[in-house]
């Protein structure tokens, strides 16, 4: 089980050689879980893109729109902002709703942002900076859940 944060999915969409881990990851594991939040950050994010001019407008409303129809559940705020407030002590308020989620699914959160990485104890994090350690967490929670 993953839950994908904004940063994973921003790479994931530009297909990025993150990104291609991030496929890698999802490949191997299709259970996707994100709150209702990701979409509203990887939109900023791409429309940043698109006013430096790193994608165009119609590749930006695109990718949009793939983050729109990717197949993972979604989760509202209403039920995870009381965890996500008692979290963010060393958190912003929107990293606080990822691990609250991945928190409540018992689940992977899958993330590109050092900072929320350092960050988190409780919740088993991939930061793919790599494909081996990527695989080598997958392998670990494979043997560890026979």
């Amino acid at each position: 089980m993953i839950v994908l944060d904004a940063s994973a999915v921003v790479e994931l969409v530009l297909w990025t050689e993150r990104g291609r881990r991030v496929g890698d990851a999802i490949a191997r594991d299709r259970s996707l879980h994100v709150p209702e939040l990701m979409v509203v950050e990887v939109g900023s994010v791409l429309r940043r893109l698109v006013a430096q001019g790193v994608v165009s407008e119609a590749m930006g409303a695109d990718h949009l729109e793939s983050v729109r129809q990717m197949p993972a559940e979604r989760y509202g705020h209403d039920v995870l902002m009381g965890r996500a407030f008692e979290l963010c002590h060393n958190l912003t308020m929107y990293d606080a709703v990822y691990v609250a989620l991945a928190e409540s699914l018992a689940a992977t959160l899958l993330t590109f942002d050092s900072r929320l990485a350092a960050h988190l104890v409780t919740v088993p994090t991939s930061w793919c900076r790599s494909r081996r350690r990527l695989q080598r967490h997958f392998a670990t929670a494979a043997s560890s859940s026979r």
